[in-house]
């Protein structure tokens, strides 16, 4: 689920001119084992002028990727959106900076935090939920589990039950999907919105009784409108 979407220009309501402005999500667990199939991430999601050349850093723990990287430099695309994944190996909070590399006026800051897992119920052991991407239908808030290696549990479910607008990224049925436990008993999934608001989310294991959570997560209005009046 580890992937990097840029909207369309039809997506993004754009900031003014020579403004730039960040939308940071939150909550992904640490990243425990560089190692394992699944890498739990946040994601900085910029908007500002089309083209426009920007620098981002980070304090703290976090990292753009496993080699350490706490600096990124590049271009914002041709709707003026760039959306970076950030990873952590220890809880905390992590804070973000970002400034037109040749306007260093012209800046936004942002954190985020990394979390332990949540208790889950029975075989479905942990779970995380990422929260805090924008409503713009392609900023995503990602699930994470961990499971016990069961025998004859090979699937999670992730269910959508309050918002008709919210949906699963790359699945067969946009509110409900099916999906296969990695080795270690772990799975991830994303899902998008359109829509600023808190959306339920039901976590289970079909296979194994009692294996069920219910949550939610947030999508939020970006760039805040107060700042485009």
């Amino acid at each position: 689920m580890n992937h990097i979407s840029y909207p369309t220009l039809s997506s993004l309501v754009m900031a003014a001119a020579d403004a730039l402005y960040i939308d940071c999500s939150t909550g992904a667990p640490a990243w425990a084992n560089t190692s394992a199939a699944m890498k739990p991430f946040n994601t900085v999601k910029l908007a500002g002028t089309p083209g426009a050349p920007v620098t981002v850093s980070l304090d703290g723990s976090g990292v753009f990727n496993i080699n350490g990287y706490k600096t990124w430099s590049g271009n914002l695309d041709r709707s003026g959106a760039l959306e970076l994944q950030v990873f952590s190996l220890q809880t905390g909070l992590v804070s973000l900076s970002a400034y037109v590399t040749n306007n260093p006026a012209i800046s936004a800051s942002g954190s985020m935090t990394f979390n332990n897992y949540t208790a889950g119920a029975n075989v479905l052991t942990h779970y995380a939920i990422v929260t805090s991407a924008a409503a713009d239908g392609t900023m995503r808030n990602s699930v994470y589990i961990t499971t016990d290696i069961t025998p004859g549990v090979d699937y999670a479910r992730f269910q959508i039950t309050n918002s008709t607008t919210a949906r699963f990224v790359g699945t067969q049925l946009p509110q409900t999907a099916n999906v296969l436990l990695y080795d270690d008993g772990t799975a991830s999934i994303d899902l998008i919105n359109s829509v600023a608001e808190s959306v339920t989310l039901t976590i289970s294991l079909p296979q194994a009784s009692g294996s069920t959570v219910i949550d939610s997560c947030v999508f939020v209005t970006f760039p805040p409108l107060e700042n485009l009046r």
